[in-house]
């Protein structure tokens, strides 16, 4: 299955995900830093996807490119609680912010654990992180 960006430009960028609402356009990327790194990972993505900013701004959209840290260990940056707190209720963003920190961990550790194997295996989610009702 290939990747298609949802606007007519052509583009080999891939943002995590793409929110569109009306005329508003959020580009979200997710990092996962070390906790010394935070500032360098944000600087890094951000100045990755600017060009492909502009170019969803000339098609007449307000766009926000937004960079996401949750470190290796889990710890969830201002920049989620920020974000998270624009696009869902106050009720819910709180158990999103802790299933991500969850969920970042168990990849991390997972990675770990295989870093030594030349294949990394196809691994699914846990249902309990990814799909548990926000409500």
């Amino acid at each position: 299955m290939s990747y298609q960006f949802p606007f007519p430009i052509d583009t080999n960028l891939q943002p995590d995900m793409v929110l569109i609402q009306h005329e508003r356009v959020w580009l979200v990327e997710l990092t996962i830093p070390w906790e010394h790194n935070i500032l360098n990972a944000r600087t890094r993505k951000i100045e990755k996807y600017s060009e492909l900013k502009r170019a969803v701004c000339n098609l007449g959209y307000v766009v926000e490119l937004v960079a996401l840290e949750v470190t290796s260990r889990g710890i969830v940056t201002s920049s989620v609680d920020a974000f998270l707190h624009k696009v869902m209720p106050r009720k819910d963003y709180k158990k999103v912010a802790a299933r991500l920190s969850r969920m970042v961990m168990q990849c991390a550790y997972t990675i770990w654990n295989h870093r030594d194997q030349q294949r990394f295996p196809r691994l699914p989610v846990t249902k309990s992180v990814a799909t548990d009702n926000v409500a």
